[in-house]
Order: structure tokens, then C-alpha cells, then sequence
């Protein structure tokens, strides 16, 4: 999981005039080389240990392509990847992956010069296909003209034999236009997590949204809070293209993805064993370790909290062991705000690998690590994303932190040295006769919180024997 230390885009518009003169534009090139002469001058004071620098569709398809490439290296003494479409789809995917490990379902990447389609299958790129279907070459090649726009659209679409290997799966909408589509829409829908990555709406609607945005002129577009000015000539025809691909294709859901090519031409440098970690987990833990005041204890709390949830689901468990992670998040915070911090922090956090609602879970479960059973500082939003079950689920996992950072200090070593039990009739934290940390007013203040969240008393018990060695009989 890549967290971005610096992020700038730079429209150049290289491909303007592809389709008329076969080359790269002269402003686009222009604009393009004081930009890359900006990029590569940071990165020299940033002292990166490598810098990768990929072309795609406009320089890939224009006559002077190779030609200015070969300029740009010798200018910046920095070789220049020419990507093919298939490669940069590949590699589109790639991104998708990395960002959604659990993946199914076909990848499009829009550009401004094409439209890369993707098959995943169990996480692993099968076909793959490259169109010219980017919105400013089809301005190009039809201007204004919709009955023309729907027709190259349908012409290039019904070449691809296996659009109907999307029929009931995912589509992954990946592209700075489609990206500004699904921030139109959470504008328009009042949706209260303004997070594009993982976006998720059903076909039907994103179709009916995009019917409407693509008769929408340049001023209309202007209109709609959200929406970059650089995107308001894409917008309409990049939102009839998803109409168009979603009519065609009839995927169950789309699902916008923040992660793309740049993503995937890191991922596909990494090692198996890097590939095949927890996106969200691995993520979690660095920040984790950036930010916390001792040694993380999230194995030990995990360990620790799971004694009191032998059935939690996968999806739960998962999201438990992130709010381990997670739990000494604000502790440097002034005392009064760390809930409410914690709270956003976890909502707004640049992490993949997580939906929305488990977004929320996990904030919900971290306010109540800091916060207790209050409130949370947005209720509309956990109502409007978790069931009643699945609130309370999170409040009992935060509670439960709460009351195992409390009892420890953060120290991973003296919550090793308890046990939490689940009776009928009670739960108890198990503890060995040389451990006095049980003792305290808050400790049991945190215990009484917990309990009260239960509906049955949680007690703390002496051990006759050195921990590890008791069985229900040796208690005291």
C-alpha cells in the first residue's frame, strides 16, 4: 500500500490533435516538458531511490511518439517506459488489485486517449483489451454529434467477444473522469462519506446518473458542486461511455477505484510475499508505528479482545484486527478531542483494502476505544451505513480496546499476563496473583462500561497458578 508523500497531476493534453495530424500536440509537448522539468527537479531533492517515468496511448499511437520520448531522455538523462495497450492495461489492473484483494470482475481504465479493459479473475489479469475510446479523441473524431459518439462507442465496445464475462460481476471504474462522475453523484445523493475509493453503487443507478450527465452542456457541468474545470468537456462523453459499457456489459455493481496504472507499475515491482500481504493491515501498521507512543500491542489486544467474540465473522475479525491496530491512533491528541479525532482520522485515513461501511465499522469501534458508549460526533452516518447489529458489535469491540488499553497502559507484555473468559453469567479477566495492575478506579470504571454494553458483569479474577498453566478449577 503506497501512501503518497507527494502527489501533483498536470493536464497536457498531448493527444489534442492525434486523429488530424497523426502527432503529438505543440502545446501538449510543450506543457508536458516544463512539467516533466518540474517532476524530475523535485525528485532530485527528494533523493528518491528510483524514478519511474511510463508513456501511454498518445505517445504509444502518435508518428513522433518514439521521437519525443527520445528528446525527453536525452534532455533528463532518464529513460521513458512506452507502454502497449495491453501492458498498460495489465498494469491498470495490477493497480485495481492491489487496492481490492479480493477483486472479481473487469477492470476499465479511462484516459484521455483510450479505454483499457480488464478481466480479473480470482485476482489474477486474463484478457485484456485496449480502445480509443478516450474522451478527447472521440471529441475529436465526433465532435458534438451524440447520435456519431454512441455509435463509435457501440462500434469499438462490440469488438471486445468477451464484454460478457462482466454480465453479474463487478466493474472497477478507474480514471480521473469517471472518478469526478462518482463525485458528482455522492454531491447529488448527499452521500456522508465524500471517500471515492471504493465508491460502490448498483449498475441501474449509475446508468440513470450517467444518462442524465451526458446530455449535460459545459455550462451544466460547471454547475455541479464537485467537479474540476479541467473535466468539463470529458465529463458528458465519458459518462455516456459507462452508460453505454454498463447496457453492454450488465455488471451487478460499480465500484470506483482511486488506484490505477501508477499503482500498478508499483505493485508489479514488489515480491510475491509483498504481493500477497494485507493491503489495509499493512497499511494500518505502518501509520501505526509512525504514531503510537511504545511498541504496537495490536497481536496481543487482538489476541485479548477475541476472547470475548469466539464467533466473530471474517469480515469482523478482519475489522477487529485493524482497530488493534489502530488504537493508540490519537493518544497524543488533547484529552477531551481524542474520540472525535480518532473518529475522522479512521474516515478519512488514505488506506485501501476496506469498503465503506467497514470504513465506519472501524471508526465507530475506535470513538468508542477513546470515547466510551458516548455518542459518536456523526450518528447519521454509522446509522446510515451499519445495521443495529453491526453498531453494536463495533461499540462492544471499542469497548472492549478501551478497557485492554486501560488495563495495560498500551504495554503489550502485561496484557499478555491476562486472559478474558465469556461465561453464561459473567465475563472474566483472568489474571495472575503477582499482577496488580487489575487495581484502579478507572481500570474498573472501564470494566463497569463494558459490562453495562454486555448486559452482564465484568469481573476481574485471581488465578491460583501462574498464568498459562490455570483451568476453570484453579480459579481463586
Amino acid at each position: 500500500m503506497p501512501i503518497p508523500i507527494f502527489n501533483e497531476k498536470a493536464m497536457c493534453r498531448l493527444g489534442e490533435d492525434l486523429r488530424d495530424t497523426g502527432r503529438l500536440s505543440e502545446s501538449g509537448r510543450l506543457l508536458s516538458i516544463a512539467n516533466l522539468s518540474r517532476f524530475i527537479e523535485l525528485s532530485g531533492e527528494m533523493d528518491l531511490s528510483r524514478l519511474d517515468i511510463v508513456a501511454t496511448a498518445a505517445v504509444r499511437d502518435a508518428s513522433n511518439g518514439p521521437e519525443f520520448v527520445s528528446e525527453l531522455e536525452e534532455r533528463f538523462g532518464r529513460k521513458i517506459r512506452i507502454l502497449s495497450g495491453g501492458e498498460e492495461a495489465r498494469l491498470s489492473a495490477l493497480g485495481v488489485i492491489s487496492a481490492f484483494p479480493d477483486a472479481d470482475g473487469v477492470v476499465g481504465d479511462l484516459g484521455g486517449g483510450s479505454l483499457e479493459l480488464v478481466d480479473i479473475d480470482c485476482v489474477v489479469p486474463r484478457k485484456t483489451v485496449s480502445l480509443p475510446l478516450g474522451p478527447l479523441r472521440l471529441l475529436e473524431l465526433t465532435g458534438d454529434n451524440r447520435a456519431e459518439q454512441i455509435h463509435q462507442i457501440d462500434r469499438y465496445l462490440s469488438t471486445v467477444d468477451w464484454i460478457d464475462r462482466l454480465r453479474g460481476r463487478n466493474f472497477y471504474a478507474v480514471g480521473g473522469v469517471w472518478r469526478s462522475i462518482a463525485r458528482a453523484h455522492m454531491e447529488e445523493d448527499e452521500y456522508p462519506l465524500q471517500v471515492i475509493q471504493g465508491y460502490t453503487l448498483r449498475r441501474r443507478k449509475v446508468t440513470a446518473f450517467c444518462d442524465l450527465l451526458s446530455r449535460f452542456d459545459s455550462d451544466s457541468v460547471a454547475a455541479m458542486p464537485g467537479v474540476a474545470r479541467r473535466r468539463l468537456e470529458t465529463i458528458p462523453l465519458g459518462a455516456l461511455l459507462l452508460s453505454r459499457l454498463l447496457r453492454l456489459g450488465r455488471p451487478d455493481q460499480v465500484i470506483f477505484s482511486a488506484f490505477g496504472l501508477r499503482e500498478g507499475v508499483l505493485f508489479d515491482r514488489l515480491s510475491p510475499a509483498d504481493k500477497g500481504q494485507d493491503p489495509l493491515l499493512a497499511s494500518c501498521a505502518e501509520i501505526a508505528s509512525k504514531s503510537g507512543r511504545f511498541p504496537p500491542i495490536a497481536k496481543a489486544a487482538e489476541f485479548w479482545v477475541k476472547g470475548l467474540f469466539p464467533d466473530l465473522s471474517e469480515r469482523d475479525t478482519r475489522m477487529l484486527s485493524v482497530t488493534a491496530i489502530l488504537s493508540d491512533l490519537a493518544w497524543s491528541e488533547h484529552p477531551r478531542y481524542r474520540g472525535e479525532h480518532a473518529f475522522f482520522k479512521v474516515l478519512r485515513l488514505p488506506v485501501v483494502g476496506m469498503t465503506h461501511p467497514e470504513r465506519v465499522f472501524v471508526a465507530r469501534a475506535v470513538y468508542a476505544r477513546y470515547a466510551g458508549p458516548a455518542e459518536v460526533p456523526d450518528e447519521n452516518l454509522v446509522r446510515d451505513m451499519l445495521d443495529d447489529t453491526q453498531c453494536h458489535v463495533a461499540l462492544l469491540i471499542g469497548l472492549t480496546m478501551r478497557l485492554a488499553v486501560t488495563l495495560s497502559g498500551g504495554l503489550a507484555g502485561i496484557l499478555r499476563k491476562t486472559e478474558m473468559r465469556w461465561y453464561s453469567d459473567r465475563v472474566s479477566i483472568m489474571y495472575p496473583a503477582d499482577v496488580e495492575v487489575v487495581q484502579g478506579d478507572v481500570v474498573q470504571r472501564r470494566a463497569e462500561e463494558l459490562g453495562s454494553a454486555l448486559g452482564k458483569p465484568v469481573i476481574f479474577e485471581r488465578m491460583a497458578v501462574p498464568f498459562g498453566q490455570a483451568s476453570d478449577s484453579a480459579i481463586a
